[in-house]
């Protein structure tokens, strides 16, 4: 009878183990959760000549409190710029010394703008991003 004793107390101390490991699972769940989920998001633009992310230089333009809203402001901002630079491409219009060419939309948030100097054909890439807060890619 003894024996069927510590095996109970055997048990009940597993039980106890399992059930503060699954507590202590559903607290850090929790914590995680809703840390995301209250994180601002930061919209960056990223511009430059090389393709690669961390060759553009990066400038913070926004925060806002959901992904969602952030990733609508980024597309509204390149669908604005896409359009006056085809306005200036079609009007042969000289912007910044700049002679714009041509537009090339690679997604709604980013897209390359072409266009001649005194010195030759250029194109520079132009992102605009959406980062949680914790982020900064300027230190890629």
């Amino acid at each position: 009878m003894e024996e069927d004793g510590q095996r109970g107390r055997t048990n009940m101390v597993k039980m106890v183990k399992y059930l503060m490991v699954l507590l202590a699972t559903m607290v850090i769940h929790i914590s995680v959760s809703d840390s995301f989920g209250q994180c601002a998001w930061v919209l960056w633009e990223g511009q430059g000549t090389g393709p690669i992310r961390r060759e553009l230089d990066w400038e913070l333009l926004a925060a806002y409190p959901t992904y969602d809203k952030c990733v609508r402001d980024a597309q509204d901002k390149c669908k604005f710029w896409v359009t006056l630079f085809s306005n200036a491409a079609k009007s042969k219009s000289t912007l910044n010394d700049k002679l714009i060419s041509r537009v090339t939309v690679l997604t709604s948030t980013s897209y390359i703008l072409h266009y001649e100097t005194k010195t030759g054909k250029s194109s520079e890439i132009f992102l605009f991003q959406c980062f949680p807060d914790t982020i900064d890619p300027r230190k890629q």
